[in-house]
């Protein structure tokens, strides 16, 4: 049986609350790259873009959006530092 070939690849946006220096509250967006799809969820650790330095952050809540959503000038999460919510 011949499955329909999906052209457009899930996007997510995580909403994640950084640590940094100036003690931050607000949540940022960030987009999932692929490579971390299968393994990022709320709760865990992980390396963002914020301003001028890479810093860390907790994941509070994951999105699926449209690939027709222009995602273009939103940054991603570099890499997830504590697997372990």
């Amino acid at each position: 049986m011949n499955m329909p070939s999906s052209s457009n690849p899930k996007i997510f946006l995580a909403q994640v609350l950084p640590f940094d220096a100036s003690q931050d509250t607000e949540w940022y967006t960030y987009r999932v790259p692929e490579t971390l799809l299968n393994d990022i969820a709320v709760g865990q650790m992980v390396e963002i873009p914020l301003r001028d330095a890479l810093v860390q952050g907790i994941v509070a809540h994951l999105t699926e959006i449209s690939s027709q959503v222009d995602i273009s000038e939103i940054k991603e999460i570099r890499v997830i530092l504590i697997m372990t919510p």
